[in-house]
């Protein structure tokens, strides 16, 4: 064993990806209901499977099919209307009304 370590992946007993069955069961439960969770659609993924498959093994593959989040990441915390809103209020409070 020299000059390997025993996290080597051929010491690891789990599945590595979806195969291509896997992909082709896993998307129309992804557009069936675009709302689920990771843990519904692994959940359904596994029912009737002879093999389970971790959520992450689920989510990187979601990401690869290119399943993601329409949101973007960053967004405003207040826009126009609310900050105006906002400052609007923080005057009627400095004036003591």
């Amino acid at each position: 064993m020299v000059g390997k370590k025993p996290s080597d992946r051929v010491n690891c007993k789990g599945q590595l990806d979806l195969n291509e069955r896997g992909a082709r069961r896993l998307s129309p439960i992804v557009r069936s209901q675009r709302s689920q969770t990771l843990a519904q659609i692994t959940t359904q993924l596994n029912q009737g499977a002879s093999l389970t498959v971790f959520k992450r093994t689920v989510q990187r593959s979601l990401h690869r099919m290119g399943f993601e989040s329409h949101r973007p990441t960053r967004v405003p915390l207040l826009n126009a209307r609310h900050r105006a809103a906002f400052l609007s209020g923080q005057e009627n409070t400095e004036n003591g009304l």
